[in-house]
């Protein structure tokens, strides 16, 4: 029973690593797609912007691990 929990634990967690990857990927297509050069923003943001944006980065991460493994 331990082994079908454990394989169970392996498969949600590489699920999430792949849907992390899957949306990393999403969002720098879209970035090169819409040519929007994120290094220069970041150097030219300020600093409420870039917590901003880091903090609802990681909320969406949270979300979507919340999500796979649900």
């Amino acid at each position: 029973m331990e082994n079908v929990i454990g394989l169970s634990v392996a498969i949600k967690i590489a699920l999430a690593l792949i849907a992390f990857a899957g949306a990393r990927l999403a969002l720098l297509f879209l970035d090169r797609k819409l040519r929007f050069d994120f290094k220069k923003w970041l150097g030219k943001a300020n600093d409420q912007a870039v917590a901003l944006y880091f903090g609802l980065r990681i909320l969406a991460v949270c979300i979507l691990f919340g999500l796979i493994i649900s």
